[in-house]
């Protein structure tokens, strides 16, 4: 599989991780600050088309019944990708909730969010702070399965 620099790489995909019912395809918007690229759905000459797939399609192709750790860093999509679940899909989930997007949600609909995992998950580090420079947020807020604990 070439990555976006036309190297190839044997152990690696390149997929934006979705929740259910977005666009199956997007677009790397390549910038000079590497840690500046996003995905968009209006392309830029030279931007990269990336196929898109859920966390549930991933677990499916790779034949993943549970992951151990999950660390969900989407700038804004784990909010829907979270809300989705139906079951636990993993030991352990890392998330923040990066408030600092365009799809900002508020703290009422994360902490409903997080009431609803707890059916499967403890929470802990829920703290809703200013960090970084942005808006307040839950930053590396951990989920461990409760029958771990």
């Amino acid at each position: 599989v070439p990555n976006i620099e036309g190297q190839r790489w044997s152990y690696f995909y390149p997929w934006a991780l979705v929740a259910p019912g977005h666009p199956t395809y997007s677009h790397l918007r390549m910038t000079e600050d590497k840690e500046a690229r996003h995905m968009t759905q209006e392309p830029k000459e030279g931007d990269p088309r990336i196929e898109c797939k859920t966390i549930a399609d991933i677990m499916g192709m790779c034949k993943i019944d549970k992951w151990d750790l999950v660390k969900l860093n989407v700038e804004g999509a784990e909010y829907d990708i979270l809300a989705a679940l139906t079951a636990p899909i993993a030991r352990q989930i890392v998330v923040s909730a990066h408030e600092h997007t365009d799809r900002a949600r508020g703290r009422a609909q994360w902490d409903a969010l997080i009431e609803k995992l707890g059916q499967w998950y403890k929470p802990f580090n829920v703290v809703w702070e200013r960090r970084y420079g942005c808006v307040d947020n839950y930053w590396d807020v951990v989920l461990i399965q409760k029958e771990l604990l």
